[in-house]
């Protein structure tokens, strides 16, 4: 059987499992996260793909692509293809181990870090609140991670991604049976997850999965990984250890080493750039910790 997938950045792992699992069929993947205003040469491939596989595995397209625009374009792209089948499947979204990394829309567009599309809710509402940078640091600690709910949020978390795997057919208690650390920041899974992701998938379509180790892990090696703060659900560390100053928090990017230091400095002046403090921004998370930092830190 030939099996076609199209979705986020997470197609490629899923790829890589359902490849490994199932090496006596075909598999293709589009990568649609990009997806732009009038890219019809990228809708044209998912038409193509959807009428030439038998069954196509979809993430939603509120999850596959992040602005509006762009995912109508793709809803009307796969109502208009006949595939003979289509699954939908979940995507593996979880914050409850990175509470502070989030994304920022500004003016219209996804603004950037030295980490991407990833900013910092603590550092972003410092700025708001024009805390000098110097300041920062000191505001990784007990005290705001309670104010801001990161130990709290643990548990909507997990019920959140639980529903969103059952609302679809299938079953997400095994992510959190291993007790451990299962995402490289909020969007990007292990690899581990997806594997067993792609067995599920495998099961909907009646294709035994051979008995296989897991395939290299593509986020980890190629994604951003956000640190998970000591003291949060997840941390190497205790819940009596002491937290650690943002000194000791870093991420790695590929090869590279990335600095809390550094993500502080290019923050300020990417939200200066923008004009954060009067430009039309939308961000829950930075919202609640500008909000309350207005009221528990001293200018």
């Amino acid at each position: 059987m030939r099996f076609g997938i199209v979705g986020n950045c997470q197609s490629r792992g899923l790829l890589d499992c359902l490849e490994a699992l199932a090496p006596d069929h075909l598999f293709d993947a589009i990568q649609v996260e990009q997806l732009e205003d009038g890219d019809e040469a990228t809708l044209a491939a998912v038409m193509a793909l959807a009428n030439e596989v038998d069954v196509l595995f979809a993430h939603l397209p509120e999850y596959a692509v992040a602005s509006a625009g762009p995912q109508q374009a793709l809803r009307n792209a796969l109502s208009l293809a006949r595939p003979r089948s289509v699954i939908a499947i979940p995507t593996v979204v979880f914050g409850g181990f990175h509470p502070d990394s989030c994304v920022l829309r500004c003016n219209g567009t996804y603004v950037q870090t030295v980490a991407a599309h990833y900013h910092s809710a603590i550092i972003a509402g410092a700025y708001l609140c024009k805390l000098p940078a110097t300041r920062v640091p000191a505001l990784f600690n007990r005290f705001v991670y309670a104010g801001l709910g990161y130990v709290s949020d643990f548990a909507h978390h997990r019920q959140a991604l639980l529903d969103s795997f059952s609302n679809l057919g299938f079953d997400a208690r095994y992510i959190f049976a291993a007790r451990r650390t299962f995402m490289h920041c909020p969007n990007h899974p292990a690899v581990s997850v997806l594997f067993e992701l792609a067995k599920q998938m495998l099961a909907r379509v009646n294709v035994e999965p051979l008995a296989v180790p897991p395939p290299e892990d593509w986020l980890l090696k190629y994604s951003l990984l956000w640190p998970v703060y000591p003291g949060l659900p997840g941390s190497t560390h205790g819940e009596c250890d002491e937290v650690r100053p943002a000194e000791a928090l870093r991420l790695i990017h590929g090869e590279r080493v990335i600095s809390w230091g550094e993500l502080i400095e290019s923050s300020y002046a990417c939200y200066a750039e923008n004009r954060l403090e009067s430009a039309d921004w939308v961000s829950p998370a930075i919202e609640r910790a500008a909000r309350f930092l207005s009221e528990h830190a001293r200018p």
